[in-house]
Order: C-alpha cells, then structure tokens, then sequence
C-alpha cells in the first residue's frame, strides 16, 4: 500500500507491484501465481512502464524521496581531468616553436615595456 504512515518496504513493494500491473508481459507471466488478484489493474499505474526504469532512483523518485549522493562514492572522479582539459593540454604540448622568432622578439620586448609603463600600444 502506498501512504506516508506506511513502513518503506511496504511503500517499495506498492511501487514495484504498480510497475508490474502495468507491464502486460509481466501480468500474462504471473497470472498463475496470483491467487488473490494482486496483479488485477486496480491500483496506482505507472507513468512510464518501462522495465529498463525499474531501479532504486526511479523508486524512490515514485515514493518522494530524493536519494543523497554519496559523499566517497566511486562514480565521483576526483583526481581525473574532464576532456576539454585533456585537449587543452594536448593543444598545448603539440605546439611549435617559431622558427624565426628572432625576427619578432624586439616587437615583444616592445609590447612588453608598453604594458610596463602604462602607455598605448605602439604598434597599432
């Protein structure tokens, strides 16, 4: 039975037996092993009855409560770098020094003695 003054396993089996009374394919299999009508559509169907949905998160989405993610939980990567920080590693490790550089390092020395001191740039 559902109900907020019900035990939780209770709550959790109201939830599943909702799933499988929706579940054509379930009811035909269980049909024999029901003798007190249980299986009968009578009750609470589910929205969605998918049985690829039938898992914790989905239950307890169904019985209103929302699960806590856990705090050391082996699915939060900590010490892994996202794919955007990998390319821009690799972006930078792939470069290439300018070959003649030397023809630019005075316009550099330049750029760098103008944000020094606070004037404009010179170049532009």
């Amino acid at each position: 039975m559902h109900g907020e003054d019900r035990d939780i396993f209770e709550r959790l089996y109201a939830v599943r037996l909702d799933w499988i009374r929706a579940l054509e394919k379930c009811r035909s299999l269980l049909a024999q092993r029901d003798p007190h009508g249980f299986l009968s559509v009578s009750g609470k169907e589910a929205e969605n009855p998918d049985p690829d949905m039938l898992d914790d998160d989905v239950l307890l989405a169904e019985l209103g409560i929302e699960a806590e993610p856990a705090a050391e939980s082996i699915t939060v990567l900590k010490q892994v770098k996202s794919r955007a920080e990998v390319r821009a590693a690799e972006a930078i490790a792939s470069r290439e020094p300018c070959k003649d550089f030397e023809t630019f390092r005075p316009l550099f020395a330049q750029v760098k003695e103008d944000l020094k001191s606070g004037r404009e740039n010179s170049l532009s």
